[in-house]
């Protein structure tokens, strides 16, 4: 099965899930709009999964076809697992981080698998000073809020995990170069700005 239908597909269900949230947002007591919200965001990790596994097979564009990682699967499993996890109630909230945070572990080891440490440039060292600038700008913001006070222990394991994550795929230039490293930079810091961004959603009302 080539990899463009996939890719079609997911952008196609991505939209309406986008389209759905505005439209909820405008209107918090329609209920038919928050249940295809939630419908289309339970399709989404699945459909990047399959995406994933048609570029492996098959290749994408400038991206060669190349071995199945099973690694990158289960951080997939484990995100849809947070996603479906922070709908289904604010009780869960705990459970969804921990899944996140499971899935972003997963990235780690997969994009750190193959860094060789002893020959490794002293440029990617400069990759710790933003961590480190992210890390403390984030636990100043969020751990002074009441809300948090509970789930500071998680909350602190999992901007660590996340903070590393635009380092580890960094880190992977050293044995990886083309679209397939730009792309893992690039999706890493997507991840950290939406999850920043959702962080203060919830905690601060912004």
């Amino acid at each position: 099965m080539p990899s463009w239908p996939c890719l079609a597909l997911y952008i196609l269900v991505a939209s309406l899930d986008c389209f759905f949230v505005i439209k909820r947002s405008a209107d918090p007591r329609a209920t038919l709009y928050s249940r295809l919200f939630r419908i289309f965001k339970y399709l989404l990790m699945p459909l990047l999964a399959l995406f994933y596994v048609t570029v492996c097979l098959t290749g994408f564009a400038v991206i060669p076809a190349q071995k199945l990682r099973p690694l990158i699967l289960l951080s997939l499993f484990f995100a849809w697992g947070g996603d479906c996890l922070l709908e289904l109630s604010p009780k869960y909230f705990p459970a969804g981080v921990l899944s996140f945070l499971l899935g972003h572990i997963c990235y780690l080891i997969q994009f750190l698998s193959k860094v060789s440490w002893t020959n490794l440039s002293p440029f990617y060292l400069l990759w710790v000073i933003p961590l480190g600038v992210f890390l403390w700008y984030m636990i100043r913001s969020l751990f002074t809020l009441p809300d948090t006070r509970p789930l500071r222990s998680v909350l602190f394991a999992y901007l660590a995990v996340l903070s590393l994550l635009p380092t580890a795929a960094v880190l992977r230039l050293s044995y990886a170069s083309g679209a397939s490293a730009v792309f893992c930079i690039l999706g890493s810091l997507l991840f950290v700005l939406s999850d920043s961004l959702l962080a203060f959603r919830m905690f601060k009302n912004v």
